[in-house]
């Protein structure tokens, strides 16, 4: 039996692998319980492989000291190994200076032939055996040491993420690809969630991941080194600058969806509808000298959670992505809010016949519908809901009426909605009234006017819970990413990190990422991967 020692990349010691020779026969249940220590080692030639006659042989420790190398209680069995670090300047070895409890700066492992030979994982540790003084035994306990493992999700209720990122396709070229996608595209994913803003702070992250979670996340060992080498920077960099965007969304929003805990249905008789927000956001960063900044349109479920994203084309504006971002999610008895730019008729058509329901903000700039809302007798029709609240500095009231009303012109529509905001201002007393006229196709069946007013309220939200997080927590405006699809890859691992914040309960998204960011271990299990 041999014994390949390798080498460890930081230290001057030992640059090249190593046959350790095995003579001594193992004794107790302690020598048979550590192969990770050696004695009698002895240099073999640069590329021969050495099988020791007795197949019994011991692996006995080894601790590097200043002079040379000290074998467990026997000194003189280190003498047929010197690992010495000679200085130009002086001459004379000088070692590496090591005590008991101290982890050496290489490992072993123990091989039959050079076929069987598999790398000592590079990330090791020491560990006290009971009742001895032998160091570097046993399995790796790193990640074991990474903090609390606390976790929302019972492990069959998580998805991983893997399975998703492995359908979106690598645009590199097949030869020279080194890393697979799939790890690189997941190692972003868990740098983003310890709050990694731009491409240099996930490298570094990646950089100095664990190589146990590295391998977690699909990065192979070298066989060479034993390590699993980090990718540099411009490896993320180009791949994130030529992925497909369409494809990692529809992955990313997949993933999302089958993350999501099935909501028992209730045994009343009301149905439990699904409310969708759909919005633009403009990422200002991205805008250059020559083109203007890329715009995205987003849907969002009232919770917080990104359902679906696309990027609108250079020379339009939102309402041709309207259709292809809501094509492949399932509508069915879903509610869709929407600002009055999306107030079109081909739009409300599009949604009835995919049997959902809207809630479209109708202004002048349909001067026929707006007519017609207005013109209803509002003062005549009974108040259907109230709220007041004093938040922010201010005092606030809104009332909401809805009137059943079938001649209005536009697909499907069946009721006609005032809201009036009084808003007075409890710094200057300045007081502020706003109407806001909208139409649905819910009857006055289908929803109560309570349900109703949150429903327009929340819409908002795909402003407050999203895009604001991601330019005030992720600093997306200020990033100056701005070439190829780096713009929408970076919008959709931000996307992706807020909607698994949403769902595992989270508010506050600033101290999530501070709170993921501590341990190594907690990424991993937010996103299924242990």
């Amino acid at each position: 039996m041999s014994v390949v020692w390798q080498g460890n990349p930081n230290s001057r010691a030992g640059t090249g692998p190593v046959i350790m020779w095995l003579s001594r026969p193992m004794r107790t249940e302690r020598d048979r319980a550590c192969p990770n220590i050696i004695a009698h080692p002895r240099r073999a030639g640069a590329t021969g492989v050495g099988v020791h006659p007795n197949a019994a042989s011991e692996v006995q420790s080894y601790v590097p000291t200043r002079r040379g190398v000290r074998a467990g209680r026997r000194a003189g069995a280190a003498r047929s190994l010197r690992v010495r670090d000679r200085t130009a300047s002086q001459g004379r070895p000088s070692g590496v200076a090591a005590r008991w409890g101290v982890a050496p700066p290489w490992t072993v492992r123990p091989v039959t032939r050079l076929a069987d030979y598999r790398p000592a994982p590079a990330l090791w540790q020491p560990r006290s055996w009971p009742g001895s003084r032998v160091h570097g035994c046993g399995e790796n306990p790193v990640l074991r040491q990474l903090g609390s493992q606390t976790a929302s999700f019972a492990p069959d209720e998580v998805v991983d993420l893997r399975r998703f990122l492995s359908r979106v396709p690598d645009p590199r070229d097949v030869r020279g690809r080194r890393y697979p996608a799939a790890a690189l595209l997941c190692a972003a994913v868990a740098a983003v969630l310890t709050g990694a803003r731009s491409l240099l702070a996930i490298s570094e992250w990646i950089a100095d991941a664990p190589q146990q979670v590295l391998g977690t996340f699909g990065f192979a060992i070298d066989p060479l080194t034993g390590f699993r080498p980090v990718p540099h920077a411009a490896t993320v960099r180009r791949l994130l600058h030529r992925i497909d965007g369409d494809a990692l969304d529809a992955a990313l929003c997949a993933y999302l969806q089958a993350r999501t805990p099935l909501v028992s249905q209730p045994e009343a008789k009301r149905t439990v509808r699904r409310v969708i927000a759909v919005d633009g956001k403009v990422v200002r960063g991205s805008r250059t000298k020559t083109a203007t900044a890329i715009q995205l349109l987003a849907a969002m479920d009232h919770h917080g959670v990104v359902l679906a994203q696309r990027q609108i084309a250079a020379k339009s504006n939102e309402i041709p992505s309207f259709q292809p971002l809501l094509g492949p999610l399932d509508l069915e008895n879903a509610v869709l809010t929407t600002d009055a730019l999306h107030t079109q008729h081909d739009h409300g058509a599009y949604l009835i016949g995919r049997g959902a329901h809207y809630m479209a903000v109708v202004k002048k700039n349909h001067p026929g519908l707006y007519a017609q809302v207005t013109e209803l007798p509002w003062r005549d029709i009974p108040l259907g809901h109230r709220t007041r609240e004093r938040a922010h500095h201010r005092d606030e009231v809104r009332r909401l009426k809805g009137a059943a009303f079938s001649h209005l012109d536009y697909p499907g529509a069946r009721q006609a909605i005032q809201v009036v905001r009084w808003r007075r201002e409890m710094s200057t007393g300045k007081l502020t009234i706003e109407r806001v006229y909208l139409i649905t196709s819910l009857s006055v069946f289908d929803a109560t006017c309570a349900e109703l007013a949150t429903w327009i309220r929340g819409h908002w939200g795909i402003e407050n819970l999203l895009h604001h997080v991601r330019d005030r927590t992720f600093r997306e405006d200020d990033s100056k990413i701005r070439t190829g699809t780096l713009p929408r890859a970076m919008a959709s691992l931000r996307n992706l990190a807020i909607s698994v914040f949403r769902q595992d309960g989270k508010t506050n998204i600033a101290a999530a990422l501070r709170h993921t960011s501590r341990d190594y271990r907690r990424p991993l299990r937010l996103l299924g991967l242990t």
